[in-house]
Parts: C-alpha cells; sequence; structure tokens
C-alpha cells in the first residue's frame, strides 16, 4: 500500500486556473484537502528544497452499524525533467523495479489499463491490481486509478501531474480506502506508512531525474 503510494509518487499546481483541475479531482474524493499547497512555507520547500510530502490521514467512522476506517493519502513533490519525459517515465510501469526495491512483479496489460503489482515495504508486501484511466489537460497530465483486487480492492484516487517550469514536474496523488480494519501492520500505520512513502517517492525521482540527464 505504502508503495502505491510511492508507486505514484505525486503532485499538482501553482495558481488559481491551474489548481481547479486539482480541485476537480478531490471533489470527487471525500475529505481531501491540497494542505500543502495552503501551506506556503511547505510549499516552498517542496519548490526551492526539494521537499517530499507524504500524508496518511485515518479517521473513524460509522457504517452500517459498525466502526469503519477512512484513510485518506496525499503525496507531493517536484522531479527536475520535463512534464512529457516525467508522464512517459511514471508510465512505464515495468521499470519500476529499477526505481526502487518496494516494487516487485509488475505487468501491465495496456489493452485492459490493468495494472498487477507487488509492492511493500518493512518486509510487508501486497499484490494489487490497478485499473487505470489516463487524461491529458493541456499541460496536464491525469491518472485517475481504481483498486479492483487485493488486500485494498476498492482504494481509489488520482495522480496529477503539471508542467510548473520548462523543466519541471509537479506531481501529486490523491487516495481514498474505506475498510474496518487497514490490511496493514501497525508498524506502516500513520507515520511509519509517511516515512516509507517518503523514501519510495525519492528513489523514483532520483531514477528520473538521473534517466533524463542521460539524454
Amino acid at each position: 500500500m505504502t508503495l502505491k503510494i510511492s508507486l505514484f509518487v505525486c503532485l499538482a499546481y501553482l495558481a488559481f486556473a491551474q489548481n481547479y483541475a486539482t480541485q476537480e479531482i478531490l471533489s470527487q474524493l471525500p475529505d481531501s484537502k491540497i494542505f500543502w499547497k495552503e501551506d506556503k512555507d511547505l510549499y516552498k520547500k517542496i519548490q526551492e528544497d526539494e521537499h517530499i510530502v507524504v500524508l496518511a490521514k485515518i479517521k473513524d467512522f460509522e457504517k452500517q452499524k459498525q466502526e469503519w476506517k477512512h484513510l485518506n493519502l496525499q503525496s507531493a513533490g517536484h522531479i527536475k525533467a520535463p512534464l512529457d519525459y516525467t508522464y512517459k517515465r511514471i508510465l512505464s510501469f515495468e521499470e519500476y523495479p529499477k526505481m526502487s526495491m518496494a516494487f516487485d512483479r509488475v505487468n501491465f496489460d495496456s489493452a485492459k489499463s490493468l495494472l498487477k503489482i507487488r509492492v511493500g515495504a518493512l518486509n510487508y508486501y501486497a499484490s494489487l491490481s490497478i485499473r487505470m484511466r489516463f487524461e491529458d489537460k493541456d499541460k496536464i497530465r491525469l491518472i485517475h486509478w481504481l483498486c479492483i483486487d487485493g488486500p485494498f480492492a476498492g482504494m481509489k484516487g488520482s495522480i496529477v501531474l503539471e508542467s510548473v517550469k520548462k523543466r519541471v514536474t509537479e506531481i501529486s496523488m490523491h487516495s481514498n480506502y474505506e475498510a474496518i480494519e487497514l490490511p496493514l501492520p501497525k508498524i506502516l500505520i500513520g507515520f511509519g506508512m509517511e516515512v516509507a512513502g517518503r523514501q519510495i517517492a525519492a528513489s523514483m525521482r532520483n531514477f528520473v531525474e538521473n534517466e533524463y540527464k542521460k539524454q
């Protein structure tokens, strides 16, 4: 799951007009706010200090007369590579094991837009089947996804990639999951998930940037 976070090591927008696409996506995701965008100091760290933000927020709520948990995941950061190049690399799923040891057994069926992947951290691994839908909007690339099989079946979210400078891409991920119990070991719930997510995201970013420099 953590890996799914990293899998989708991601980011969002600069101006109000650009924020619209992100808000449009988040409107479909309950309790989601672009906290890292609204916090000017935090966003400055993303822009200037190569900071990667990962938030794992867990809330209890009642559903079907039972106590459920709602997991909201967000991640954001910048990659020093053009939008189209970054997007191409993010969609090169078979390269994920090269990007991070967190990824294993990756297969993407382009005809079905179906990603099958085994991801993990701290000795926890999960095999996931993820359905995807892709969308292009001017200087923005969107990846909408839904986990249809595995421990996190029903989890859904979107990844946003946007060109913020000529050779800088902002990438963010927003996702939500509801369950009676989260299918994760305690060490990965909350802060542990955030730490693992940042490490995976940093590894993926380094790979993309280094490959771009080789051109």
